[in-house]
């Protein structure tokens, strides 16, 4: 059925809603004398979006705190990485090869250990001049032609650190009497903890007390 406009043909009846008639509007049966009119066709279906369930909801607001807290969390430390990158790195006491090691701490001079490696030719065995229990002493000779007992310490990770070396530091350097050596300066990096002292052609304590000879 092509036609859809049956309207002023003087049709007479029932109008029949099965089959292609429920196609037809009223205005297409107008001027007749039909009982009744065509129902109009339903509205077209607006699709709706879906309503998210309380669960999904309450998942999506979790996420999104979830997210944020770790946010909030890893700020500081891509702060701190970022700081120490573009710091200089620097150590404590330690003292750059290329800059003046004239530091001093009181009346101690602070020596690096470049300057010391070099006056005991890099801590060589042939130098050693004794052991005990916290470590070895070396002979060396400083680039003034002065002699100097180096004692090398024992690296032992004590709490406190290097702040409490240098208090140790500056008590032995306190220390006056007549049959001790005064403390001449020292050298303190993350690695070694050095102590230096004039040196003394009478031998150590133990070679006198055995009454072994000494050799310079």
């Amino acid at each position: 059925m092509p036609c859809r406009d049956l309207s002023n043909n003087k049709l007479e009846g029932d109008i029949p809603v099965n089959g292609s008639f429920s196609l037809f509007t009223p205005i297409s049966f107008a001027n007749n004398r039909l009982n009744n009119p065509p129902p109009a066709p339903p509205p077209p279906i607006t699709p709706t979006a879906p309503i998210p369930s309380g669960n999904s909801a309450t998942g999506a607001i979790a996420g999104g705190v979830a997210a944020g807290a770790a946010l909030l969390f890893a700020a500081p430390a891509i702060v701190l990485v970022w700081w120490r990158k573009k710091k200089p790195q620097d150590h404590f006491f330690d003292v750059p090869a290329e800059e003046d090691p004239e530091v001093h701490l009181g009346q101690l001079k602070r020596f690096s250990l470049r300057e010391l490696q070099v006056a005991t030719d890099n801590f060589s065995n042939k130098n050693i001049l004794g052991r005990g229990g916290f470590g070895k002493v070396y002979k060396g000779r400083l680039a003034d032609g002065s002699l100097v007992a180096v004692k090398r310490l024992k690296e032992e990770r004590t709490q406190g650190g290097e702040l409490q070396f240098q208090t140790e530091v500056e008590m032995i350097s306190m220390a006056v009497h007549r049959n001790l050596l005064r403390l001449r300066g020292f050298c303190m990096t993350p690695t070694e903890r050095l102590l230096v002292y004039p040196f003394m052609v009478n031998g150590s304590v133990a070679s006198c007390l055995r009454g072994a000879p000494f050799i310079i």
